[in-house]
């Protein structure tokens, strides 16, 4: 059982941890994603799941729909599952509705936010092993704690460049802060499904601990951290 636990903490932090090289900015209309982006996740150099984006633009409108599906094993025996699913939509620079729904080896969670008056609400629903409701309704006789945050905050869903200007992220899995810091590191060469390229690494520290890669054109291109169990996880672009 000590090997589950240390598997849920080390997947869990993929999600939990979460962004501007030079002057790129991540609005809708200069977004520099094409209509999917996909990686693999590495524990130690083998694969343990996939992490996938897709981006969907109208005007100055973007919806971004994120799935994440990952599988821990030991001796060849998957001893824990991660499924996450989540939905942002922004108007320019702004989130104006986050969407998450998240079963962590059977834990269930879920993450409903919405910009209402110059405050982003979120409402979190968590704790059971029960099904939680992926649409805006609360299912029926859950805990639902309520929160509001101020209008500008950013997700922490990785992708958006401009999270490295932020000192507080919100956990798009749990609903709550993360207090973080930081720091702008060397430019490097990173290995890709289809070669290498260049990228500024950024190092997070705080609530979020990993490093984050994000090439000359403001996307991400990779994630690595440390398990609790000592292992590496890192995320390898597939495009």
């Amino acid at each position: 059982m000590g090997m589950v636990k240390l598997m849920s903490r080390s997947l869990l932090a993929l999600v939990a941890s979460a962004t501007l090289a030079g002057t790129a900015s991540a609005a809708a209309n200069d977004l520099p994603y094409g209509e999917r982006l996909a990686f693999s996740a590495l524990r130690n150099g083998q694969e343990v799941g996939r992490h996938e984006l897709s981006f969907k633009r109208e005007g100055d409108r973007l919806t971004v729909s994120v799935a994440i599906d990952l599988i821990g094993r030991l001796l060849g025996i998957v001893v824990y599952r991660y499924s996450h699913r989540g939905q942002e939509i922004w108007q320019g620079d702004r989130i104006e509705t986050l969407r998450t729904a998240t079963d962590a080896n059977g834990r269930k969670l879920a993450v409903r936010g919405r910009l209402e008056a110059e405050r982003f609400v979120v409402e979190r629903e968590t704790g059971s092993n029960d099904q939680v409701s992926q649409q805006d309704q609360v299912r029926p006789g859950a805990a639902v704690e309520r929160e509001a945050f101020p209008s500008d905050i950013f997700p922490s869903s990785h992708w958006n460049i401009r999270q490295v200007e932020a000192r507080r992220l919100l956990n798009t899995q749990y609903g709550t802060l993360s207090t973080v810091r930081i720091e702008r590191k060397s430019i490097e060469r990173v290995r890709t499904r289809s070669g290498e390229i260049e990228a500024t690494r950024y190092a997070y520290t705080g609530e979020v601990e990993k490093e984050q890669w994000f090439d000359a054109r403001g996307r991400w291109v990779k994630t690595r951290f440390k398990a609790s169990d000592g292992s590496t996880i890192e995320y390898l672009l597939q495009d």
